[in-house]
């Protein structure tokens, strides 16, 4: 206990000189140790009746225009929301310690508008309760750990994520989000654990993360724009994937970049999910490397009524993982022009 103590007070240290600092040099900032607000932080009980009375501290402390506020968990504590009030300032909010799940909601979710947030934390586990569910067989989705919606100016890094039931961060409507250094791991085997999820978000810059999965480790969804995801290590997991679109007939994505990334024993590489009838225009594949297990090392799948317009293959080199054997492209309904291709792309319509 007294190793742990030690690590989340200089995570607690570190972080609030992120802030704006006094004419001393020293910066203000304040610690909340949720067990001092009734949490049992036993892993088993839901500590969520806290959150009231916490959230009632850090907006008092926030208003005080303090630069970052510290909220400290010494012991495995389960939580559901907590909310922010709005400020003149951007403040900061620092999550330490290791945070159970609760078995129904969302561990974090933290609403804030026209404000800064700032999360720095280690998030880990599952509760008994998720554990015993998927023993006995039964059919339970588990949690998302962390989800932000409608938070403006948002910063998460180096946070350390563990071994979610469910997606392990949800960005919601947010917009001017920067997520970067952030280690994310579960099972290969564990189903609908996304690494990072988008949506109804713009101005995303997601960077030098690691992230390995059981699903996607980022899905970007409707609704979102200029998200740039830059130097990420993928695997395992399904890969970076755009969708799915269109469930209700209808969805747009804009101006999404991925560049610099490393895909290591996943599933696909990039991907564009979308439900037959939309339409998907102005793609460009660039510089790309790496190996497939399987043949179709690229599969242009389109809507067979809408098609793929303006895709642009360019530099995409995919070899087989069995030594001597070839690769090919498969291609419906997809147009647009390929140069300096393996496998060739023969079978893009102009």
């Amino acid at each position: 206990m007294e190793d742990r103590w030690t690590i989340f007070l200089i995570s607690c240290i570190v972080l609030s000189g992120l802030g704006t600092s006094s004419g001393s040099g020293l910066t203000s900032f304040n610690s909340f140790n949720v067990v001092n607000f009734g949490a049992a932080g036993d892993g088993k009980t839901d500590d969520s009746q806290v959150t009231l009375s916490l959230s009632l501290s850090l907006s008092l402390s926030l208003s005080l225009s303090l630069s970052c506020v510290c909220v400290c968990a010494f012991q495995v504590s389960m939580f559901q929301e907590i909310l922010l009030p709005q400020t003149q300032n951007g403040h900061g909010l620092a999550i330490t310690s290791t945070l159970g799940l609760p078995s129904l909601t969302s561990m974090g979710s933290f609403s804030v508008e026209r404000d800064k947030l700032m999360v720095r934390a280690q998030l880990g586990g599952q509760t008994l309760a998720c554990k015993t569910c998927k023993l006995l067989g039964a059919k339970c989705s588990g949690p998302s750990a962390l989800a932000f919606t409608r938070c403006d100016d948002l910063m998460i890094n180096g946070l350390t994520h563990i071994n979610s039931p469910r997606s392990h961060i949800s960005i919601d409507n947010c917009k001017g989000v920067i997520i970067s250094n952030l280690h994310i791991t579960a099972p290969q085997t564990s189903p609908n654990t996304d690494g990072i999820d988008i949506s109804g978000s713009s101005y995303v810059i997601i960077r030098n993360c690691t992230i390995g999965t059981g699903d996607d480790c980022i899905a970007i969804g409707g609704g979102s724009s200029n998200v740039n995801v830059n130097g990420v290590t993928c695997g395992p997991g399904h890969g970076i994937s755009i969708g799915a679109l269109g469930r209700g007939g209808y969805d747009t994505v804009e101006e999404i970049h991925v560049r610099n990334c490393t895909f290591k024993g996943t599933m696909n590489g990039v991907r564009i999910k979308t439900w037959q009838v939309i339409e998907l225009s102005d793609i460009t594949y660039s510089g790309i490397n790496g190996t497939s297990t399987a043949d179709d090392a690229i599969n242009l799948s389109c809507s067979q009524s809408a098609g793929c317009t303006g895709i642009s293959i360019d530099h995409v080199y995919i070899t087989s993982t069995n030594l001597g054997k070839r690769t090919y492209a498969n291609c419906f309904n997809a147009h647009g022009t390929c140069t300096h291709s393996v496998p060739p792309v023969k079978c893009l319509l102009p």
